[in-house]
Order: structure tokens, then C-alpha cells, then sequence
């Protein structure tokens, strides 16, 4: 990392991918509950050699970062921790000016290495970290993490005293019938119900235990919603649907698995909410090219599909939180309990798969649902792609353990964009070709975007994205800066006055609600907050000027944890640490 990059980090301050600490007396002890919650939750840097004087970071002279080094490495390698993640490039001293810097990089620990603890005692000794800093783990989220680095798959075991008797035969009945028109000559069809359920995953037998009995996936698949939550205490399946805006009308159409009047298990879930995500999307008339019969089913419709099969498969079914579908007039979002289990980038670029529920994923697949070899994610972004939407958003959540995964069908391009460009450009606009323009419509939306990021939103290789580039920074309209090795880019000399709402009524109508009022609650802070940046971006000074607040309460109390909560987007999402950050309202 270069020293303007470091001074960068060091200006913005802690947050939760970032810890300083001064080290002069040697290494500080607190060092090791930063590092296990760092390796708990999505990684992060640690820096010594960095003070605070009124909540701003300053380098500081005499640092010994030779020997800071060694007893880091000395410490980690013991039992002071329970395993080692780290790499020897992740332990370096830099140069900052004059002064002298550790630079400790931790990485996300994979599955099976958590829960990443100190002091031999995973229960006491287990941190994550949010917007506040490292915090201890409860119990319950310490065995989620040992359960996760299992390789078995938790939806196999067996369940005492469930039978047939706690299924729901009609869903069974259906399920049946549908396998045999996927698979008519298939001997499992002759079999009678435990067996074919055997065959399938939903029935097993602990030979341990010598029992036998319906798994946790023939459960949760085929069961009644009452029997399911018998052993699954906090089973939950909501789907919400607002597609125009009614005043006084929250949602225009909603089930949950508690309503009453169906089953409440998964493969229902699947057939109800599939058939009402599909009503809107329009299916143009196309022949297939084998047999000319008529495609029925849409490439949009696969992306609903695969979404909502991702959120069934690799749900956590096991901790809290529920299953949530939500569908609006330009938005489809799924969001699930449980943590990614392969990284992001992997997950994207598809290939690489570890499913949380493999005989849920089975008993779907079987009947020709679900993605194989990993490459849902994958086929979901390259749909929007080639509908020129915006890039899926996927939101991961510690508390509770969640996943969000939201697709909008909102343009890249829009009129306004383009108004700006055509503005500011004059007659250099007619130069651009139209991948040219999608990529500064990107920015213009974004704000700053990786070059990995655009690479994969316009389909293009790396060659074609450098002369593009090239061609672009010849207009004198785009600026590029490196991050830790990761080339950003974002917009300067651009007249945006056509994306600019009127602030000043804004702004005066939520001090007007702070009028008289001394002491506020922090929900309430938080609710003028969203509706100060509902239609642009605000910085901290920005924002605590307009609520009279200090810029630490603001960012601390309010403000990240709105981020945290994805109510708030950055305006540099891929520089957290950027000087002039700024946050505006999630549509």
C-alpha cells in the first residue's frame, strides 16, 4: 500500500475493516481481539504505530517495527491463538514519511478455520467486528461457526419421532408427480413413500442411534409448518409484494408460512412465490431452435428462479433470522439466514461450490431445479448484464447472520445520464461509442467502480477496457487511483446539475422537525437521516451540520450503523476510507 493510500486510512479513521493502535511499548495486547475478529468477519487491517489525539490518527516517531514483528509472529504461532491464517506478505513494516509502520493484513478465515479465538477457549475468546469495534461472540453464534466448518451437511441428520405423519401429503402427492414426468422411466417411481423418500434425502437412518426417521430436509421440504417448527424454533417464510406505490398501502400482496390456509414448507413456498414473481415478466415469442416449439420460460425468469432457489438451498436453518421475498415495481430481493460460505469473487465468477443444504438442493434438483457446479450467481449476473441493469448487490449481515441479494431492473443508461453527459461533453458525446458511454453511466450511478467491477458489468477483456479507457481519459472527464493494488476510477469536470433535487428544502424541512427538540432518540435521528439523503449525497460534516449533532456521534451512532443496516449507500463503495466520503438513501 502506498504512503498516500495509508495517510488516507489513517485520515478517515477506525471502522470496521480498520484498527490502529500505537504499539511503542511493545505489542499491545488488545492486538488479538482485533485479529480474531477481523478473521470472524470480512478481514481487515491492523496498523501500529498510529495514535489518537481527540479522534484524529497521527503517525508517531520510535516505533520498533523490527521487533513489533517478530513478537507478532512469536505470538500468533503459539497458543495464544487458535490457528494462524495468516501469510508472511501479510506481516510487513511500510514507510510513512519519516515514520515507521507495522501493516498487518488479516483475511476472512475460511469456514473450517472459524471460530478463529484467543486464550484456548473458543466461548470466552471469539470477537467480530462492526462499526463500534470488536465485540465478543454470543454462545449461539460460536456454534454456528462450529457447526459451519463441519463438512457434513446439517440438513442430512436424522429426527427423532418425525414420521410420515408429519408431512403434508399433498405436497408429497405433487412432488411425486412432477419427478415422474422429470424422470418416467426411473424405478423410484414404483417405490412406496418412505422409501422414495429415502432415495431422495428427505428419510434416514442414524446408525449410531440405530433410528430411523425423516431428515431435516425431508422436514423442511414436505412438512407442515407447525411440525417444522417443532425442531426448527425459528422457521419463518415471508413473501412481500409492492409493485405500485398505494398510499396507506404497505403491501398489495403478502403470505407467510404462519398464515394457515397452506402447507408452510419449502417446496410449497417455491410453487407459490415463483407463480407471483412470474406474472409481471414478460415472455416474448421465440421458437427453440432443436424442435421449434416455443420457449416458454424467459432468461429473467431463470435469474427469479435461480435467486429464489439460492435462497432455499443455502439458507441456515438452524440459527435466527427468516426467509424473506420481497418484489417491487423495480426490484427483486431475497434475503437469507446464514453467511456466504465461499468468497464473494468465487461465488460470482462461478465454478466453485460448497451448498449449506446438499439433500435440500438434491430433492430440488431431482426435479430439474437448481443450478449445478456452482454457477448460479454467475448466470444471474450475466443476465443482468445483457439487460443493461444494474449490477446484483449482495449485502452480508453479522447481526443477525444474513444474506440480502438484490436485483434491480433499473437501467444503466438512463435519460438523465445521458442528459448530463450530452451537457458536459457537448459535442465530444457523438465521439463515444456506446460501451464508452455505459461505463460513465456506471460512474455517474456509482460514483467509483473497481476496474474488476466494470470488466465484468460490460463483458469486455482487459485489452479492450484499456484502449476504452485511454480513449476516455483523453477527454479529461475520468481519474484513476490504486488501493491496495486495485485499480478505481471515477468522474471529475462533469456538470451534474441535472441529477441535483432541491436541498434546501429538504435540509430545512428535517431541521424544522429537530425545532425546540434538545434530546432525540437515535431511531429517530436515524429516520431524518434517511430522508435528509433521500435523493443525494451528504457528508458527515454535512449531515451533523443539518442535525446539530458532533461529526463522532453522527458517524458512530447513526450514520454506520444505517450503513451497516444497508439503509445507507456510500458514495465510493469501493474506497470506505475515502476523504470525502458521502452516504445517500438505499431506494
Amino acid at each position: 500500500m502506498k504512503e498516500q493510500d495509508i495517510l488516507e486510512l489513517v485520515k478517515f479513521g477506525e471502522h470496521n475493516q480498520l484498527e490502529c493502535k500505537l504499539g511503542k511499548g511493545g505489542l499491545p495486547k488488545d492486538i488479538w481481539p482485533t485479529y480474531s475478529a477481523f478473521a470472524n468477519t470480512t478481514g481487515g487491517m491492523i496498523l501500529l504505530g498510529i495514535e489518537e489525539k481527540e479522534g484524529t490518527f497521527y503517525p508517531v516517531e520510535g516505533i520498533d517495527v523490527v521487533k513489533l514483528q517478530k513478537q507478532f509472529w512469536d505470538h500468533i504461532n503459539s497458543n495464544q491463538v487458535s490457528i494462524n491464517i495468516l501469510q508472511s506478505d501479510d506481516v510487513k513494516p511500510i514507510k510513512v514519511g519519516s515514520y515507521d509502520i507495522l501493516q498487518i493484513n488479516v483475511p476472512r478465515a475460511l469456514r473450517q478455520q472459524k471460530p478463529v479465538s484467543i486464550n484456548q477457549n473458543p466461548y470466552i475468546g471469539t470477537y467480530r467486528r462492526n462499526f463500534e469495534g470488536d465485540y465478543k461472540c454470543t454462545k449461539e453464534e460460536v456454534d454456528t461457526m462450529i457447526a459451519e466448518a463441519s463438512n457434513s451437511t446439517r440438513d442430512s441428520i436424522v429426527l427423532s419421532n418425525y414420521g410420515l405423519e408429519d408431512l403434508n401429503k399433498q405436497s408429497l402427492i405433487k412432488y411425486r408427480q412432477r419427478f415422474m414426468i422429470q424422470n418416467p422411466n426411473n424405478d423410484w417411481n414404483e417405490l412406496d413413500d418412505k422409501e422414495f423418500l429415502r432415495r431422495i434425502g428427505g428419510w434416514g437412518r442414524d446408525r449410531e442411534k440405530s433410528i430411523e426417521g425423516l431428515t431435516a430436509a425431508g422436514l423442511l421440504v414436505f412438512g407442515e409448518e407447525h411440525t417444522i417448527t417443532d425442531f426448527f424454533n425459528n422457521y419463518f417464510l415471508d413473501y412481500r409484494e409492492k409493485v405500485n406505490e398505494v398510499e396507506g398501502q404497505r403491501w398489495m400482496h403478502r403470505f407467510t408460512s404462519q398464515s394457515g390456509d397452506w402447507s408452510g414448507n419449502l417446496y410449497d413456498f417455491y410453487q407459490k412465490v415463483i407463480k407471483r414473481m412470474n406474472e409481471d415478466v414478460d415472455v416474448p415469442f421465440e421458437l427453440n431452435s432443436e424442435d421449434y416449439s416455443r420457449v416458454s420460460v424467459t432468461n429473467i425468469q431463470r435469474a427469479i428462479r435461480e435467486a429464489l432457489l439460492n435462497t432455499i438451498i443455502h439458507a441456515d436453518y438452524f440459527t435466527r433470522g427468516n426467509i424473506i421475498v420481497e418484489k417491487n415495481s423495480e426490484e427483486y430481493k431475497f434475503v437469507n439466514p446464514g453467511l456466504l460460505r465461499i468468497p464473494l469473487e468465487k461465488a460470482i465468477s462461478g465454478g466453485t461450490s460448497d451448498t449449506r443444504n446438499q439433500n435440500i438442493f438434491k430433492i430440488f434438483s431431482l426435479i430439474g431445479l437448481g443450478e449445478r457446479s456452482g454457477y448460479g450467481l454467475e448466470n444471474i449476473h450475466n443476465i443482468w448484464r445483457k439487460n443493461d441493469w444494474e449490477i446484483p448487490e449482495i449485502i452480508e449481515s453479522f447481526q443477525p447472520e444474513t444474506i440480502t441479494l438484490s436485483l434491480k431492473t433499473k437501467k444503466l443508461i438512463s435519460q438523465n445520464h445521458l442528459d448530463t453527459l450530452k451537457k458536459s461533453l457537448d459535442n465530444e458525446f457523438d465521439d463515444l461509442t456506446s460501451m464508452e458511454i455505459k461505463f460513465l453511466s456506471c460512474l455517474l450511478e456509482k460514483n467509483s467502480i473497481s476496474r474488476r467491477d466494470i470488466q465484468a458489468l460490460l463483458d469486455i477483456n482487459s485489452i479492450e477496457l484499456s484502449k476504452m479507457i485511454i480513449h476516455i481519459e483523453k477527454l479529461d472527464i475520468i481519474e484513476r487511483n490504486t488501493i491496495n493494488n486495485i485499480e478505481f476510477y471515477k468522474l471529475k469536470n462533469i456538470d451534474k446539475t441535472n441529477d441535483v433535487v432541491d436541498r434546501e428544502n429538504i435540509i430545512n424541512g428535517v431541521k424544522d422537525k429537530l425545532k425546540g427538540k434538545i434530546r432525540v432518540k437515535p431511531e429517530v435521528l436515524k429516520q431524518l437521516v434517511l430522508e435528509l439523503c433521500s435523493d443525494d449525497y451528504f457528508t458527515i460534516n454535512q449531515i451533523s451540520s443539518v442535525l446539530g449533532r458532533t461529526e463522532n456521534h453522527i458517524r458512530q451512532k447513526i450514520v454506520l450503523p444505517l450503513v451497516s443496516e444497508g439503509k445507507l449507500e456510500l458514495k465510493y463503495p469501493d474506497n470506505p476510507t475515502h476523504s470525502k466520503q458521502a452516504y445517500k438513501t438505499r431506494p
